[in-house]
């Protein structure tokens, strides 16, 4: 890999801060990426927004492709998104109970963005266990499924985390 010359950016929701929410990033896990991807990467740049939905997620990619003139394509860093579908769920940590025409418009546009990025990958850590909301999948599944629409690697399900106290019941 030729990557020495490319940065790694990595754009979370609060999963990269270990599900803190609203703080500021999380030393820790900004540390053992940058440990470990060293030898690889030039930089790692972690963006992380507590809450964020698809839109703020898209808002953050948007910015990114400015940095290669707007065009996805010309765009050689790499990209990993890391995000819990917080679509999913409502404001008291229900699963949602529809998969309404915004949230599908901004999958199908994060889509769209990272199908032309050469270098990218999606994680959709989390599951019913892990967010104590059962039927988060049913909803979730939605997103992942347009997601992989891309031709990028999509990891979803995922529980990378297994402390993360949201809401009990």
């Amino acid at each position: 890999i030729e990557s020495l010359a490319r940065r790694l950016f990595v754009i979370s929701d609060s999963t990269c801060l270990t599900g803190k929410g609203n703080t500021v990033e999380n030393p820790k896990i900004a540390e053992a990426v940058a440990c470990y991807t060293k030898k690889y990467f030039l930089s790692v740049e972690m963006c992380s927004i507590g809450g964020a939905k698809m839109e703020q997620i898209l808002n953050q990619l948007i910015a990114l492709i400015h940095l290669a003139g707007g065009d996805p394509t010309k765009f050689e860093d790499f990209v990993i998104i890391v995000f819990s579908p917080n679509d999913s769920v409502n404001e008291n940590w229900d699963a949602a109970t529809e998969f309404t025409a915004e949230q599908k418009h901004y999958a199908e546009a994060i889509r769209d963005l990272v199908k032309d990025l050469p270098f990218c990958a999606i994680m959709c850590p989390g599951n019913d266990e892990v967010w104590k909301t059962p039927n988060f999948l049913l909803h979730a599944r939605h997103i992942v499924d347009i997601l992989r629409q891309s031709g990028k690697t999509v990891y979803a399900g995922v529980p990378l985390y297994t402390t993360l106290k949201k809401k009990e019941k």
